[in-house]
């Protein structure tokens, strides 16, 4: 069964007998009660991309010609109003090849109300597929937005990427995807043009779907020296990922750390390096030790 929850919205795709092989997309709304059902076929998965009170849109995903490192996805966005008498609406599709492996098929994900990603969740078994498979020509990760113009509703896609993802975090409040490596290294990139943001990201952000403001970074002083709490805790311990803080426990014993109290610490130069950097402009190695020592202090 494939499950979608978006408030008080559930959509569900299952089938009606072992031997079935129709899909049947069943909607239901938590507070009035409505609900209704069809057979949207062909379907393999099916995703709530936005809702309003009395309706929802909603993705659906098919996938077709499987080869051994590649599939082609049709995209499908259906309108469904199960209070009115047309329920299930056809509003746009469009196809995309992408890479997949055998272990895990092209699954969607909602960013916000007009953008969804498809992408394949590559984890370290699939290894043998990554040496088959053509680096730069499929794609494994494919950012659509929904587009209304005066010719109707169209699915355009906005960027792809050949990034190797095991899980991605839509942080939509700073509009940056997080991407985790199958290697659990992560790197962080633009959900307008799927560039590569070279900045730190630290666990309670991308967990609480939070992230520094731009105003933030470049207030940030140059040489500014981070740390990580969680490099100096044991990999078997339990962790909870709040907002602003990080909370350890391990055999009763908990460690919580508060990242509103944490103060930066301003980068330092030794005195070697500073004498080294001002060596072009006057004789520091002749200078009076008292000299040297008063001019570091100046420095510094």
């Amino acid at each position: 069964m494939n499950i979608s929850v978006l408030e008080n919205w559930i959509v569900c795709l299952y089938s009606d007998s072992k031997t079935s092989s129709q899909d049947i997309t069943h909607v239901y709304n938590l507070t009035s009660g409505l609900c209704c059902s069809d057979v949207l076929i062909p379907v393999t998965s099916c995703r709530i991309l936005s809702i309003t009170q009395d309706s929802l849109h909603i993705i659906q995903l098919y996938s077709s010609n499987q080869n051994f490192d590649s599939t082609i996805v049709t995209y499908t966005l259906w309108q469904v109003t199960p209070s009115s008498e047309v329920q299930f609406r056809w509003k746009a599709a469009g196809k995309r090849e992408m890479f997949r492996t055998i272990r895990s098929p092209v699954r969607s994900d909602r960013i916000d109300d007009s953008r969804f990603l498809l992408w394949t969740k590559c984890e370290e078994e699939d290894e043998e597929v990554y040496v088959e498979m053509a680096l730069e020509e499929i794609p494994s990760l494919v950012l659509f937005w929904v587009a209304n113009n005066a010719a109707g509703v169209s699915l355009e896609e906005k960027w792809s990427s050949n990034i190797k993802a095991a899980k991605v975090w839509p942080i939509v409040s700073r509009n940056l995807l997080l991407v985790d490596y199958k290697d659990k290294s992560n790197v962080l990139l633009s959900l307008d043009d799927g560039s590569l943001v070279h900045r730190v990201s630290l666990r309670c952000w991308y967990y609480s779907q939070l992230y520094p403001l731009e105003a933030q970074w470049n207030d940030m002083a140059k040489h500014t020296m981070w740390k990580e709490p969680g490099m100096s805790q044991s990999e078997d311990s339990n962790t909870k990922i709040l907002t602003n803080a990080m909370i350890y426990g391990k055999n009763n014993s908990f460690k919580v750390i508060d990242y509103a109290e944490y103060t930066r610490r301003p980068y330092q130069k030794t005195q070697l390096a500073l004498e080294q950097q001002l060596s072009s402009f006057i004789d520091v190695e002749n200078l009076p030790a008292d000299k040297r020592r008063m001019l570091f202090e100046l420095f510094t």
